[in-house]
């Protein structure tokens, strides 16, 4: 009689999510080596190392980021709501038009003084603060109140300032070149004291104000 040979089937490759590796920690976290634009909203992170990741426009709203490293990452535009950020590097970090609203820092979170101005801005206000000759360049300040703020000197190029509050507010000298101002209050500022150029976002009535204080200026009628 024949012998029967008994089938061996080939066991599964694990394999972790696209352009992720495990960081070999015990809690399972991920290492990005490419998450531009990824949902990653309340993903556990907490001591990943995500060191030189690029993180563009990722949403990481709620997400565990606890002693994560996130050491000259790219986290523009990327949404961190809400994310835990306690003693995580973000030293050298990119973070033009980041979402930092509501992101938990603390003492041992270790980030570049510019965002972490921004940070502290979003979470207790910028009313009457002296900002004079700040750097605020690319930083995402949206519905921020700044009433009566001396920003004189500072820097806003291409910062996002819609619907904020910017009654009264010193723009002396502040660069305010390709910013975006849709939505915000601009009543009693000086605003055209500021450097303002044609990529710079106003509603229609400080668009209107502007040519006719050109017009003034250079002498039309």
């Amino acid at each position: 009689m024949p012998t029967s040979t008994a089938l061996t089937l080939p066991t599964p490759a694990l394999t972790t999510p696209p352009s992720w590796t495990t960081n070999g920690t015990s809690s399972g976290t991920w290492s990005a080596h490419g998450g531009q634009g990824r949902d990653l909203s309340g993903a556990d992170l907490r001591q990943a190392d995500l060191r030189e990741s690029t993180l563009t426009g990722t949403n990481l709203q709620h997400a565990l980021l606890k002693e994560a490293n996130l050491y000259g990452a790219d986290l523009a535009q990327a949404d961190l709501t809400d994310a835990e950020l306690l003693g995580a590097d973000l030293r050298q970090a990119q973070l033009c038009g980041a979402l930092l609203r509501r992101a938990v820092l603390d003492a041992a979170t270790q980030i570049d003084a510019k965002w972490r101005l921004v940070w502290d801005i979003l979470e207790n206000g910028g009313t009457e603060r002296d900002l004079r000759g700040a750097d605020l360049s690319g930083a995402n300040l949206a519905g921020a109140d700044l009433t009566q703020a001396d920003l004189r000197g500072a820097d806003l190029n291409g910062a996002d300032l819609t619907d904020a509050c910017l009654t009264s507010v010193q723009f002396d000298g502040t660069d305010l070149r390709g910013a975006k101002l849709g939505g915000a209050r601009l009543d009693g500022t000086g605003l055209f004291a500021a450097q303002l150029d044609e990529t710079t976002q106003l509603d229609d009535k400080w668009q209107l104000a502007r040519r006719s204080l050109a017009s003034v200026v250079h002498g039309e009628t």
